[in-house]
């Protein structure tokens, strides 16, 4: 989380130039930053502003203080690891040249994970024996399976949804694309079914459950 700290002034009687406006601040910021993030970044990474708040908040007040959300990611650690020197290179050019004071504050940081390749292999078996397309991708989102993964295998299957569009109310999956999945995701768990079965063997049964069929 970015901050900012200016000095509250009249809108209409302070000249520009006797201004520390922690709003205009914070957007000159935000515009250097992302041509930082998209020199250091890659062919596959992305970035978000999610927050943003000034205060007092008001039309004829210059803000004494505003707040960013930064957020950037991607699949390749190096990458991740120049963005991140990108973003704190342009705090401290802020920190130097604006006249308000800048400070970050980190709030979380994942790194990425690969998802285990056999799993991902059988998945895209089982698709295909379904007569479904499929495309492997990486997710670019948090998820459960990034934090299992770190201790057992994961791998996650996705259907689509409708133009894309995630995270907003217009979200939704085609009921034809649902049944799909599921078909496809129920393969894919027997397969994983037989391969520890030819692995480690079938089940032993329970106890309780010899004596039912002895009686």
């Amino acid at each position: 989380m970015m901050r900012f700290r200016g000095r509250a002034d009249h809108a209409g009687t302070t000249p520009i130039a006797k201004r520390r406006d922690a709003g205009s601040a914070m957007f000159g910021f935000a515009t250097n930053l992302a041509e930082r993030l998209r020199a250091a970044g890659g062919p596959d990474s992305v970035w978000n502003f999610g927050i943003v708040t000034v205060g007092p908040g008001a039309t004829n007040v210059v803000p004494a203080e505003a707040e960013l959300s930064v957020e950037f990611r991607d699949q390749s650690p190096t990458v991740l690891e120049r963005m991140n020197a990108a973003f704190h290179a342009a705090v401290q050019a802020a920190q130097a040249t604006l006249n308000v004071a800048v400070s970050s504050t980190p709030t979380a940081a994942l790194e990425p994970l690969a998802m285990d390749t056999q799993l991902v292999d059988l998945i895209a078996e089982a698709a295909v024996e379904s007569g479904a397309s499929h495309v492997r991708m990486p997710s670019g989102a948090g998820h459960d399976a990034m934090l299992l993964g770190r201790k057992i295998p994961a791998a996650m299957m996705f259907v689509p949804s409708i133009d894309g569009r995630s995270h907003d109310i217009t979200e939704n999956t085609d009921d034809a694309d649902i049944r799909r999945g599921f078909r496809v995701f129920a393969a894919a768990a027997g397969k994983v079914i037989e391969r520890l079965a030819s692995k480690n063997g079938p089940p032993a049964s329970k106890p309780g459950r010899e004596r039912e069929r002895a009686s």
